[in-house]
């Protein structure tokens, strides 16, 4: 009886950490997508509409992500 419940929470953390692992490649990128778009204001010394668009749109990811996240790990 003991080994079954060991089983179920592996198979269980081995479930979320799946899931972890996606979440987190997907975060690295937008992260990179960040990191450019910082680059970018500190070369040229401006933030422009097209920066300011840019920077919208990865904080619509994150929280798409985020979102997505906790509603997987709460299947």
């Amino acid at each position: 009886m003991v080994n079954q419940s060991f089983q179920v929470h592996d198979s269980f953390d081995s479930k979320k950490n799946e899931v972890f692992r996606r979440y987190l490649s997907e975060l690295n990128k937008i992260g990179n997508n960040l990191n450019q778009v910082a680059r970018h204001c500190n070369q040229y010394r401006e933030v422009d509409v097209l920066v300011l668009e840019k920077i919208v749109e990865i904080e619509r990811k994150l929280t798409e992500l985020i979102s997505k996240l906790y509603q997987e790990l709460a299947e």
